[in-house]
């Protein structure tokens, strides 16, 4: 579920970017991003 929750995740700030939004939801969206670990899990809980 949380590998799930990676790509939706992925896939919403692509969107994000794509449509243009600028400053703060961008950039919580990439801050959420980072928050990925190299295993490919979430540490967020929020997912």
């Amino acid at each position: 579920m949380k590998k799930a929750s990676a790509a939706m995740l992925i896939l919403s700030l692509a969107s994000v970017m794509a449509s243009g939004i600028e400053a703060p939801e961008r950039r919580n969206f990439e801050a959420k991003v980072i928050e990925i670990t190299p295993s490919g899990t979430l540490t967020t809980e929020e997912l």
